[in-house]
C-alpha cells in the first residue's frame, strides 16, 4: 500500500511546525494580522493543522470535529481579496520552508494552496 503525503513529510509535527511558523509570520504581517490575531488562536491553529494533516492522509480529526471542510463558506465571513490572498500564499510559502521538507515535497504542497486560496477570494477592489 502506497504512503501518504502525511507520512512521508513525517506525519502531524510536520504540519504542527508549518503552522506554528506560518502563524508567526501572519502575526507579523500588517495585511493578515486582523485575519488570525484572534483571542483563541490555539483553537485556529489546531483545527488548520488537523485540516492539512486530514488532507494529506492522515487521521480525520478535522471532520470528526467540524464536518466538511466547506473552505468557502467557513472563510465568507473575511474580507479576502487579491492583496489578503497574495499575502497568505506568501507567508505560507515562507513558512513551507521551515521544516525539513523535500523540493517536490515543498512543491507540491504550495500547489495545493495555490489552488485552494484562488477558491476563497470573496472581495474584488
Amino acid at each position: 500500500m502506497p504512503r501518504s503525503f502525511y507520512d512521508e513529510v513525517g506525519g502531524r509535527p510536520v504540519f504542527e511546525t508549518i503552522v506554528d511558523r506560518f502563524y508567526e509570520i501572519a502575526i507579523a504581517d500588517p495585511m493578515l494580522r486582523p485575519l488570525f490575531a484572534t483571542a483563541d488562536a490555539a483553537t485556529t491553529r489546531r483545527r488548520i493543522t488537523a485540516f492539512f494533516v486530514q488532507y494529506w492522509g492522515g487521521p480525520h480529526d478535522y471532520s470528526r470535529e467540524r464536518g466538511n471542510p466547506r473552505l468557502a463558506l467557513r472563510h465568507s465571513l473575511f474580507r479576502i481579496g487579491r492583496a489578503e490572498h497574495d499575502a497568505w500564499l506568501a507567508a505560507m510559502r515562507e513558512a513551507l520552508e521551515g521544516p525539513e521538507l523535500t523540493a517536490e515535497q515543498r512543491t507540491a504542497f504550495y500547489g495545493y494552496l495555490v489552488a485552494a486560496a484562488a477558491r476563497l477570494i470573496n472581495h474584488a477592489p
